[in-house]
């Protein structure tokens, strides 16, 4: 079983600009997270990190299939979800309600609370997953109750775990409207650990 991993704070100028990344290192790997980028991805070849403003430069950076692209891309970048924070125990993300998010009735769609839970519970557990070394996790379940209407604002999404095993976990996550802080809609997400790339998105080398 890999050790748990170990954290260290440093500044790398390898794209001409600094920015604060946060090193995990587990008896396999190390995982950087940049929230400048809000990337995650595996650093090979990373030295000298010493600590706090150690300048380092990563050589070489190979992502897994499911976490090849930023974070905030895709279809996540479609309805406008950003990610604030990223750990492997907590995920924060926002979105800004436009009418573009809007069911007939001008309230947000129930579709949108589905995939704020979705979204937040995956990248949180496939980054767990990640540091136990495992290639990641995938969404096998979604449970979402809708609490609250809600028209306009801000959407604040807390996404943390409940159970995390050797094959599954189970993560719970809230949506709250900023104007109140209270739930808009509430859910479970249960998924399945990844320890085999070719798993991932309908890769398997017998796909059809």
């Amino acid at each position: 079983m890999p050790r748990p991993p170990t954290f260290a704070a440093f500044r790398t100028s390898s794209d001409g600009s600094d920015c604060v990344l946060v090193l995990e290192r587990t008896a396999q790997c190390a995982f950087v997270l940049c929230p400048c980028q809000r990337r995650l991805c595996l650093a090979l070849n990373i030295t000298n990190v010493a600590g706090q403003g150690t300048s380092v430069t990563p050589i070489a950076h190979q992502q897994p299939p499911q976490l090849q692209h930023d974070l905030n891309s895709g279809f996540n970048r479609h309805i406008g979800l950003e990610f604030d924070e990223i750990t492997p125990d907590r995920v924060v993300a926002s979105l800004e309600v436009t009418p573009d998010h809007q069911q007939p009735y001008g309230l947000v769609h129930g579709g949108i609370h589905c995939t704020l839970i979705e979204a937040t519970a995956s990248v949180g557990a496939a980054y767990w997953a990640i540091t136990q070394g495992l290639v990641g996790a995938v969404g096998v379940s979604n449970t979402t109750d809708f609490l609250r209407p809600v028209r306009t604002g801000r959407l604040d999404v807390g996404a943390t775990p409940i159970h995390r095993g050797r094959r599954q976990q189970l993560w719970q996550v809230t949506v709250t409207r900023d104007s109140d802080g209270k739930l808009a809609a509430r859910g479970q997400v249960r998924l399945q650990n990844l320890d085999d790339a070719s798993e991932v998105g309908g890769l398997a080398p017998d796909a059809t």
